[in-house]
């Protein structure tokens, strides 16, 4: 399966700086003091993978702006992106170049269009034809077509495209309108949310107002990638999507709170 460039260029920095689990860095300390076995100090080390992604790509956006490929050509692009890393890094040359192709690829696949017309009918009417769910929140999509309510079919790109996210269908997920263009944005995964915000006296279900709720719920959802952390079936199959503690007696924190179904709903 084809994979997206912004995946890939996660996966090189994923490479260069790896998770370390047994030094005393502090992370690792208080992931074992707080017995989070490995999921507190892997949500440290994606944050900071998914902030590095931001990094170079927004510069290299910048140097775009500067530098257009269709008045430069994309050598001249290339040698930009390059004096960028070698000036701005210490790392080995062979990084810097294996680096700079990995960003080349990210901004021209984020220059490609958008689905057409006929795809976005053809994503809608097999997602229509199957019952879809959205993606993302699990709630009843609206397929009518020209519809602005909140959940209006859309086409969402799920790794996003100006993060080197491609315009095919692999990519392509059928999100409700509010999902899709009010709360998910350009949100890469579950590392990539304010997870320091999310700890609560109480369930967030009780104080929460309407927009701060959907955006801690998508924050929780995308732990699992959309689905049940139980029985694990996707959004899109099952339907709506609720948060629950993982451990009853401990608190309403990020690391505890988790996406469950209906059928696997903690009780309260």
């Amino acid at each position: 399966m084809e994979n997206n460039p912004g995946r890939d260029l996660r996966l090189l920095l994923d490479r260069l700086y790896p998770a370390t689990p047994n030094t005393d860095f502090f992370v690792n300390k208080a992931d074992s003091d707080f017995m989070e076995d490995g999921l507190l100090a892997d949500l440290h080390h994606q944050s900071f993978l998914n902030y590095l992604v931001r990094r170079l790509l927004t510069v290299s956006y910048g140097l775009l702006r500067k530098y257009p490929i269709d008045q430069f050509g994309e050598n001249r692009y290339q040698r930009e992106i390059y004096k960028y890393l070698k000036g701005f890094s210490r790392l080995k040359e062979k990084d810097i170049l294996r680096l700079k192709v990995k960003i080349f690829y990210c901004i021209e696949t984020s220059q490609s269009n958008k689905p057409t017309k006929l795809e976005t009918n053809k994503i809608k009417k097999r997602c229509e034809n199957r019952s879809y769910f959205c993606y993302i929140c699990g709630q009843e999509m609206d397929y009518s077509g020209g519809s602005v309510e909140s959940n209006a079919f859309s086409v969402d790109h799920i790794w996003p495209r100006h993060l080197g996210g491609l315009s095919s269908n692999v990519n392509f997920g059928g999100a409700c309108r509010d999902c899709n263009n009010k709360i998910k944005e350009d949100y890469i995964d579950f590392a990539d949310f304010h997870y320091e915000h999310i700890a609560f006296s109480k369930t967030p279900y009780d104080f929460l107002a309407e927009d701060r709720k959907s955006r801690i719920e998508i924050a929780i959802f995308s732990k699992t990638e959309f689905c049940c952390s139980i029985c694990m079936k996707p959004a899109y199959i099952i339907g709506e999507l609720f948060i629950g503690k993982k451990e009853p007696n401990d608190g309403w924190h990020y690391q505890n709170l988790m996406p469950y179904c209906k059928s696997h709903k903690p009780k309260e």
